[in-house]
């Protein structure tokens, strides 16, 4: 094709066309890119208690979202030879309080968790993975949203 024919010209055209297009595109976009990163979480490792058999792990966070929300203390079980996973994983118990939280395993199935009494309890599950988790009579009562 000829550099000046006007095939050649059209398809110089529809390329400056499509750069422009993908440049606006970005344009617009990386702004709203930009806010949705300011929602994003900070999880920080408090403490890991490995089961005794070292088959699973229970991993105890807090999570910090920012000034919209208050920052709360999580505890998640996974697989020893995993990582956590803070935003898709399933916690076990999502509390607000004290970091004193207790966490004992009895055997590689059975988990004690100790909550503060103070807390205000979001989340507590009696069972994840396989494990059963128990709640000594000290803890704090669960509260609705």
């Amino acid at each position: 094709m000829e550099p000046n024919s006007p095939n050649a010209r059209a398809g110089n055209a529809l390329s400056r066309h499509s750069f422009a297009r993908a440049l606006l595109g970005l344009v617009c976009i990386a702004p709203f890119t930009a806010c949705f990163s300011l929602f994003e979480c900070a999880n920080t490792v408090l403490f890991e208690v490995p089961s005794p058999g070292n088959k699973k792990v229970a991993t105890v966070f807090e999570r910090d979202c920012g000034a919209t929300t208050a920052a709360n203390n999580q505890v998640l079980i996974h697989a020893a030879n995993r990582k956590p996973d803070f935003d898709d994983g399933h916690p076990i118990v999502v509390y607000e309080g004290s970091k004193d939280l207790r966490v004992e395993w009895v055997d590689d199935e059975n988990l004690k968790i100790w909550i503060p009494p103070a807390s205000k309890v979001f989340r507590k599950e009696e069972q994840s993975m396989g494990v059963r988790i128990t709640y000594p009579e000290s803890e704090a009562k669960p509260q609705v949203p």
